[in-house]
């Protein structure tokens, strides 16, 4: 359970590193383990060149009611998975009983 923490926190810090969100005590403790750990820097720097990458991607648009499609398929997917899940249970309620 620590582990993820740890990770998840470091991952916090590469992703805003690379988007530049650190405070000045944020980015020099940051620094200081990048300067520990070659895999760190050289993770964070691909993180950086990833999103400056992806920043120059042309913004393109989607057609016109896009988000209703997509809000409507996610909610029969949901819809499918809940029936799913309630079927499952009431199968492992009737067999205990």
């Amino acid at each position: 359970m620590s582990h993820n923490k740890n990770t998840n926190l470091l991952d916090e810090f590469i992703n805003d590193f690379a988007e530049s969100n650190l405070t000045k005590a944020e980015l020099q403790s940051f620094s200081e383990l990048q300067e520990n750990s070659p895999a760190l820097k050289r993770i964070a720097r691909s993180g950086m060149h990833a999103r400056r990458n992806i920043m120059q991607l042309p913004k393109t648009k989607c057609r016109p009611g896009f988000d209703q499609r997509m809000a409507a398929k996610f909610a029969l997917e949901l819809e499918s998975e809940v029936k799913t899940l309630n079927s499952s249970a009431r199968l492992v309620t009737e067999s205990s009983q």
